[in-house]
C-alpha cells in the first residue's frame, strides 16, 4: 500500500512574495547578463550555451504563470473547504495534470469517449474510472467544462438515464454506474466552479446551465450534478438565486411545476423527485453553508417563508430544504465578530426564523420528513430553549447580541431567539419521530453536564479556598478539627448564596427538560405501546449522555432509568388505556428522579457530598444501617455503582442515603430546586404561558 502524500504548508503572502521576486528576476537577471556581455566585449570574450543569463531569466519566466494559477486555486480550494488558517495545506495528489495544456487534452479525449457511450447506450467502465480518477483535478475540470458544455453535458445524462428506464424496469447494477457517473460529473462541475484566475468557467456558464428549466431534462440533469461536488460560494448562490426567481413566476399549471408533480407523470419516465430544480439547488446548498446562509438571508427575495410554507415538496424532497437549513444554522457559531461580519450572526437569525416557520402546522403538514432536522438545529442551541422556557414573554424571531447564556463562562455564540409557546408546539410536532426526541434530549442532557460541572467544580475550588486560609490560620490543627473544618465549610457554602446560586442553575435546567419531555406528551399517551416506546427512546437518549460525563460516574443512567423503569413502564399492558394514563401521569415524577440523580452525579464528582475516608455525616459511607463493606455498600471505591447491578440491599442503602437528612445537609437546596424547576414549568404549561 503505497504512503499517503504528506501536504505541504504554504503561506499565500509569502508565496506572492516568492512569484513577484521571480517576476522581478525574471527581466533583472537578463539585464545584468546583457551588462556581463558587454563588459566581456570590450575584451573581445565572449559566453555560449543554454546557462546564460539571457535563458536563466526565460525560465524563470517561464514558471511565474503555473505558479500563480497553482496559487489561485489553492486559495479557492481552502475558501471552499472552510479552513481559516493562515497556512495552505497544498496537496496536489488529485492534480494529476500538469499544465492547463495536459489537462485540456485528457478533457477532450475522455468528453469524446461519452460521445461514443452515449451513441452506445452505455458508458464503458474505463471511461468513468478515467473520469472519478480526474474528477478533482482543476486543470482537466475547467477544460472539460468548455469540451462539453452544459447543454450537452444535460443532454447526455438525461438520455443515459432514461434510456435504462422500461416497462419492466431498470437494471439494477447499470443504474448504479450511471449513479457513479453523474456523481463524476457533479464533482468535476464542482472543481471547475472553483476555478480562479485563468481558470475559470466561461462567462455565462450558469445561464447555459440554467437553460429551459421547465423542460425535465434540464431539471433531471440539474439534480443529478448538483448532488454531488463542492461548489463555489458565487456559483452556487447564483444558481439558487436564478432558479428562485424563475420559479417564482411560474404559474402553477406550467409545464415547471407538473415536470415533477407526481400525480402528472407519464409512465416509466424519469422519477419525479429528481425533475425538481429546487430541490436540487436545496441539495447544493447543504454542501455549502456559506452559500446556504447567504441565499436564506437575502434581503430582496426573503425566500424562508416561500419555500416552508407555500412551495409543495413531492415524495421527500423536504428533506433537501431541511437539511440546508440544519448547514446553514449549525456549521457556524461565533460570537467575535460583529452582526454585519458574522457567519455566526446569520446562523442564529435563520435558525430563529426557520423555527418560527415550523411551529406553523402548514408548514409541518408541508414539510413532514425534516423532523429530524428540527432536533439537530435545537440540539445545537440548547443554551436559547434552556431561556425561552424561563421567558415570560412572546418574543418575535431574531438574534441575542449580548452574551446569550451566563449559566457558561465566556462569552457563547450568537443566541437565536425562540418563543416559548412556539418552539414548545415545535417540540410536540418532531417528537413524533422517537429519533428527535432522543436527539433533542441527548443535547440537553450534555449541556446540562457541563453546567452543573462547570458550576459545582466552581462550589469545589472556592471550598477549598476557603479550607486553606484556615488550615493556614491553624496549622496543628488535628485530624479531626480537619475534618470537621472541612465539612463545616461544605454545608454552609451550599446552604450560603453560593448554593443558592448552584441551586437556581440545576432549578432553571430541570423546567428546560421539563418542557422538553412535556413536548414529548409522554404523560399523556394512552396507548401503552407507543408510551413505551416514547419512554424507552428517552431512556436511549440520557443513557448515551450520562456515559459522556466526566468524573466517576459516568454510567450514572444505567441505573437511573431501570429504577424508573422497573417503578413505572413495567406496570403498563397493552390495551389498558385508562390504567395507562393513571400510571403516565407519574412518569413526570421519575423524570424528576432521574435528573435529580444526574445533580447529585455532578456533586458526588467534586467532592460536594464530602470526604469518604472520615467519613463526613452526608457521605455514602456514615451510614449507620449500611457501613462500609456492608452487604448494602453501594460504592465501588469513589464511583457509586450502577443501579442495575445493585442487590435489593443496595438499592435500599442508596434510596436510604439520597433521602437521608443528613444528605440533606448539602442535598436539601439542589434537591428541591429539580422539583421547583419541573412544577414552574408545569404550572406555567398549565396556564398556557
Amino acid at each position: 500500500m503505497s504512503p499517503q502524500p504528506v501536504p505541504l504548508g504554504i503561506d499565500p503572502a509569502l508565496m506572492t512574495q516568492l512569484i513577484n521576486l521571480m517576476k522581478r528576476l525574471s527581466t533583472t537577471i537578463p539585464d545584468m547578463g546583457a551588462q556581463v556581455d558587454r563588459s566581456l566585449a570590450t575584451v573581445q570574450l565572449q559566453l555560449y550555451g543554454p546557462g546564460t543569463a539571457r535563458d536563466i531569466g526565460r525560465q524563470i519566466a517561464g514558471k511565474v504563470p503555473d505558479l500563480q494559477r497553482r496559487l489561485d486555486l489553492m486559495l479557492a480550494a481552502q475558501k471552499v473547504a472552510l479552513d481559516t488558517s493562515k497556512a495552505l495545506w497544498a496537496d496536489e495528489s488529485k492534480w494529476l495534470s500538469d499544465t492547463p495544456a495536459a489537462g485540456a487534452a485528457t478533457a477532450k479525449r475522455l468528453a469524446d469517449a461519452l460521445r461514443t457511450g452515449l451513441k452506445k447506450g452505455t458508458i464503458d467502465a474505463k471511461t468513468l474510472a478515467e473520469l472519478q480518477k480526474h474528477q478533482e483535478d482543476p486543470y482537466f475540470a475547467v477544460a472539460f467544462a468548455t469540451q462539453m458544455p452544459p447543454h450537452e453535458l444535460k443532454s447526455l445524462i438525461a438520455k443515459l438515464y432514461r434510456g435504462q428506464t422500461t416497462p419492466a424496469g431498470a437494471d439494477p447494477e447499470v443504474m448504479a454506474q450511471l449513479d457513479k457517473l453523474s456523481a463524476a460529473l457533479g464533482t468535476i462541475l464542482g472543481t471547475a466552479s472553483r476555478g480562479a484566475g485563468g481558470m475559470k468557467l466561461p462567462k455565462g456558464y450558469v445561464d447555459e446551465l440554467l437553460k429551459h428549466l421547465d423542460i425535465p431534462e434540464t431539471a433531471f440533469a440539474l439534480n443529478k450534478l448538483l448532488r454531488s461536488g463542492t461548489y463555489d460560494d458565487a456559483f452556487l448562490l447564483e444558481i439558487a438565486t436564478k432558479v428562485y426567481d424563475y420559479e417564482r413566476k411560474q404559474p402553477r399549471q406550467s409545464p415547471y411545476w407538473l415536470n415533477f408533480t407526481p400525480t402528472t407523470q407519464p409512465a416509466n419516465d424519469l422519477p419525479a423527485a429528481y425533475k425538481d430544480p429546487m430541490a436540487a439547488v436545496a441539495a447544493a446548498l447543504a454542501n455549502n453553508s456559506r452559500a446556504a446562509q447567504d441565499f436564506f438571508t437575502d434581503p430582496k427575495r426573503k425566500p424562508l417563508d416561500y419555500l416552508m410554507r407555500e412551495r409543495p415538496w413531492h415524495e421527500y424532497t423536504d428533506t433537501d430544504l431541511g437539511n440546508a437549513l440544519e448547514a446553514a444554522t449549525r456549521t457556524f457559531r461565533d460570537h467575535d465578530q460583529p452582526p454585519e461580519q458574522s457567519r455566526g450572526y446569520k446562523s442564529a437569525l435563520i435558525a430563529s426564523w426557520a423555527m418560527h416557520f415550523w411551529g406553523n402546522p402548514q408548514v409541518q403538514n408541508n414539510l413532514p420528513h425534516t423532523r429530524q432536522n428540527v432536533g439537530n438545529i435545537i440540539s445545537a442551541y440548547m443554551s436559547d430553549l434552556h431561556r425561552a422556557s424561563v421567558d415570560r414573554v412572546a418574543h418575535k424571531p431574531g438574534v441575542i447580541t449580548r452574551d446569550p447564556d451566563t449559566m457558561l463562562a465566556g462569552t457563547q455564540p450568537y443566541g437565536a431567539v425562540f418563543d416559548r409557546d412556539g418552539i414548545s408546539g415545535v417540540m410536540k410536532w418532531a417528537f413524533a419521530d422517537t429519533d428527535v426526541l432522543k436527539t433533542v434530549v441527548t443535547g440537553h442532557g450534555q449541556y446540562s453536564i457541563e453546567v452543573l460541572d462547570e458550576r459545582a467544580a466552581r462550589l469545589a475550588e472556592q471550598n477549598r479556598a476557603d479550607f486553606e486560609k484556615w488550615h493556614k490560620a491553624h496549622p496543628n490543627a488535628t485530624a479531626a478539627e480537619i475534618a470537621a473544618q472541612r465539612q463545616k465549610i461544605l454545608e454552609e457554602r451550599m446552604n450560603g448564596a453560593d448554593g443558592a446560586v448552584f441551586s437556581q442553575a440545576i432549578e432553571r435546567l430541570s423546567r428546560t427538560l421539563f418542557v422538553i419531555t412535556d413536548a414529548g406528551n409522554i404523560a399523556k399517551i394512552e396507548s401503552a405501546d407507543q408510551h413505551d416506546k416514547m419512554f424507552n427512546a428517552f431512556k436511549e437518549a440520557v443513557t448515551s449522555v450520562a456515559d459522556l460525563a466526566p468524573g466517576p460516574q459516568g454510567k450514572i443512567a444505567g441505573w437511573l432509568f431501570d429504577r424508573a423503569k422497573s417503578q413505572v413502564a413495567d406496570q403498563f399492558t397493552a390495551g389498558a388505556g385508562a390504567a395507562a394514563r393513571s400510571e403516565a401521569a407519574t412518569t413526570t415524577g421519575q423524570t424528576v428522579d432521574m435528573f435529580m440523580d444526574l445533580t447529585a452525579d455532578a456533586m458526588m464528582r467534586h467532592g460536594l457530598f464530602g470526604d469518604g475516608e472520615v467519613p463526613a455525616r452526608t457521605h455514602p459511607h456514615a451510614s449507620v444501617n449500611y457501613p462500609r463493606g456492608s452487604e448494602g455498600d453501594f460504592m465501588d471505591g469513589d464511583k457509586i455503582i450502577p443501579w442495575s447491578k445493585m442487590t435489593a440491599k443496595q438499592r435500599e442503602a442508596y434510596t436510604e442515603w439520597i433521602t437521608s437528612p443528613d444528605t440533606g445537609a448539602v442535598f436539601r437546596n439542589p434537591s428541591n430546586a429539580v422539583t421547583e424547576g419541573f412544577n414552574q414549568a408545569n404550572d406555567a404549561g398549565g396556564q398556557g404561558g
